[in-house]
This record gives structure tokens, C-alpha cells and sequence, in this order.
């Protein structure tokens, strides 16, 4: 299997995700390392609780993508929004690649109301992590996936535990509805988003 590592950095309160294939976005000394075994996650729906649980919508941001244009989660209100983060350094992120490359190939042929999928890179210096490298990483594998950069990590420290990959859907609103820690697959992405899209009608 794949390491899986927490740097113990503080991430969103929910919702909680099954840990499995990951790698440490940022060094701790109290992190312990964790194992998962050759299997990847399937994304976790948030809980509806109940009508006392207060949803907040899933925080916004802003950063820039392969041609320095600034892109904003809130720019897509209105559609699924997969964002998946990952770094160049980090095998499980290498590892399911291809199949979010696959998904925004078939989404992209949807038009404007189809699934949108921003890959945010963690590009703030650990373990080398760089734009530049991450350019050159996706130029050479041919990925043409959006991907968005955070260079001081703090999206990062919003949306994952210190752990990397990690996956989150949002729904239409703007509410997170599912997330996962570690690899997950294309299908289990797309059939997270297919219930979202017939619960809207399209």
C-alpha cells in the first residue's frame, strides 16, 4: 500500500473524510505516520443532521491558474465544483491523475452547465513544490485539467487535514457534499456527481 501521513496542520471541521493514500502536505513533529492499504477512498457524503446542524457554504478563494488569470471558487456558483489538491511530489496524487483527466474531458464536452474540476496545486515550497515545477510536471504528462496554484498554502490549510490527495464535491449552492482523503476514482467522483446533477434536474 501507500503511506499515508497527517501533519497534524488544522482543516476544516467538516466534514470528515476516510483517511487512505496520502502523503503529509507540510512537515510536524508530532505527526505520526499512518499506512492504507492498495485500495482507494470513496468520497463521504456530508450528513444532513439535524435541523438545529447549521451547513455553511464552502469558503471561497481566489488564485491563479496556468496563465496567471485569477479564478474564483464563487465563479462557478451554480454548478458542480469538483476540487481536487495535490502536489508534484506526491505519488497517490500522480496515481489518480489520469482519471481526473478523463472526467474533465467528458465534462468539459457539457458546456457552461456541466461539472467544472479545479486541481489545486500546492505550490508554497514544500519538498520543492513550485509553480514552475508543477508546469513542467503537467506539460510533460500532457494534463489539461485546470489547475490553480496556491503559493502560501492557505487554501490548502482550509480545505485538507495536512494530507494530500484529498477530493471535495460542491454542490450547485455552493454547500460541500462530499470529500475524500487519499486516492479516489474517477467513478466514485462521477457518480457523486451524477446524483447531484439529477437532484438539480439536469
Amino acid at each position: 500500500g501507500l503511506s499515508a501521513c497527517a501533519s497534524g496542520d488544522q482543516g476544516p471541521a467538516e466534514p470528515e473524510a476516510s483517511p487512505s493514500a496520502a502523503e503529509e502536505t507540510s512537515p510536524s513533529p508530532t505527526a505520526q505516520a499512518e499506512t492504507a492499504e492498495d485500495k482507494t477512498a470513496e468520497p463521504e457524503t456530508t450528513e444532513s443532521g439535524t435541523e438545529e446542524e447549521e451547513v455553511s457554504p464552502a469558503p471561497d478563494f481566489t488564485l491563479t491558474d496556468r496563465e496567471g488569470a485569477e479564478v474564483s471558487l464563487s465563479d462557478y456558483r451554480g454548478r458542480v465544483v469538483v476540487l481536487n489538491f495535490w502536489a508534484s511530489w506526491c505519488p497517490p496524487c500522480k496515481e489518480e491523475m489520469p482519471d481526473f483527466q478523463a472526467l474533465y474531458e467528458s465534462w468539459s464536452s457539457q458546456g457552461e452547465t456541466g461539472p467544472v474540476l479545479l486541481a489545486i496545486n500546492l505550490a508554497d515550497g514544500y519538498r520543492g513544490g513550485t509553480v514552475d515545477q508543477a508546469k513542467a510536471f503537467l506539460q510533460e504528462e500532457g494534463y489539461s485539467f485546470p489547475v490553480l496554484f496556491d503559493e502560501t498554502g492557505s487554501v490548502a490549510g482550509i480545505y485538507t487535514n495536512g494530507s494530500i490527495p484529498v477530493t471535495h464535491i460542491i454542490d450547485q449552492e455552493g454547500y460541500l457534499y462530499a470529500s475524500g482523503v487519499g486516492m479516489v476514482s474517477g467513478q466514485a467522483v462521477q457518480d457523486m456527481v451524477d446524483e447531484l446533477m439529477a437532484e438539480d434536474g439536469q
